[in-house]
């Protein structure tokens, strides 16, 4: 109730709030002027949502093309066959962008779309140098980090790397899509059974998939209590080997 009313302390009175007599919200009064082509620039866009070079030039009261050679590269001429989005080439009008969007997303394919334009037109060159500033480095082989099952890898590479790491050429991977992968072949011979998995455990399947593995043993036939941990027979160098695919020892009870 607060807000419908204006309450007096010092008499102990209320009156009520304006919005019963008046406009409380009045529309935001139009901008009639910029200072400069920055001012000019952000005025268009919250206005409008994109550069208008009419209204910039109004604002500044001036020319369009003063206005665009104030505006500098704040702005930038799309080329009329590149997405302004994707930077693919397409069909369409030229158009003028900001510089935060032009210079951002997928930068490459802008570089290569405005590289074609700037053969042509020679207006084009700033564009490219400014894409090229931005243009992210290229990862070294040491920086790429793969991991067996990620989407970006196909199921005939990872059966490549399975058969040279468990030499196994008869091994086969299947993907049939999301996280389920299938491994065909794999559990013999010596690094499948004793120097990446055991005779229990192959090392395959759940490795690509990221699921739990256990490898568990009985202690006794009657006893109750199961210890999911390394198999008697396991040599020890093999331990550590299992640790990084992420078999671990963990006691458990049924």
């Amino acid at each position: 109730m607060r807000a419908l009313e204006h309450y007096d302390d010092a008499t102990g009175t209320a009156t009520k709030s304006a919005i019963f007599t008046q406009r409380v919200v009045a529309p935001r009064a139009p901008r009639l002027g910029a200072d400069n082509p920055a001012d000019a620039l952000a005025i268009c866009v919250d206005t409008f949502g994109e550069v208008r070079l009419t209204e910039i030039a109004r604002l500044l009261g001036t020319d369009t093309d003063t206005a665009r050679a104030g505006l500098g590269t704040l702005v930038f001429d799309q080329p009329p066959t590149s997405s302004p989005e994707s930077g693919q080439l397409v069909t369409g009008p030229a158009r003028l962008v900001v510089a935060s969007e032009y210079l951002s997303g997928n930068v490459r394919a802008k570089l290569a779309a405005a590289t074609e334009a700037a053969a042509a037109d020679p207006a084009m060159a700033p564009n490219v140098a400014a894409l090229r500033e931005v243009i992210p480095a290229d990862l070294g082989p040491s920086e790429i980090h793969a991991r067996l099952g990620a989407p970006w890898i196909d199921a005939p590479d990872v059966q490549q790397f399975l058969r040279a790491t468990l030499d196994d050429p008869g091994l086969r991977v299947e993907h049939p899509g999301g996280s389920i992968w299938a491994v065909k072949g794999a559990g013999v011979g010596v690094a499948a059974t004793s120097t990446w998995g055991t005779t229990r455990r192959e090392p395959c399947e759940n490795t690509i998939e990221e699921s739990p593995r256990a490898v568990r043993r009985r202690v006794t036939r009657r006893a109750k209590r199961v210890i999911a941990g390394w198999p008697i027979a396991m040599p020890a160098r093999c331990r550590p080997t299992l640790t990084r695919l992420g078999v671990t020892p963990i006691s458990t009870h049924r």
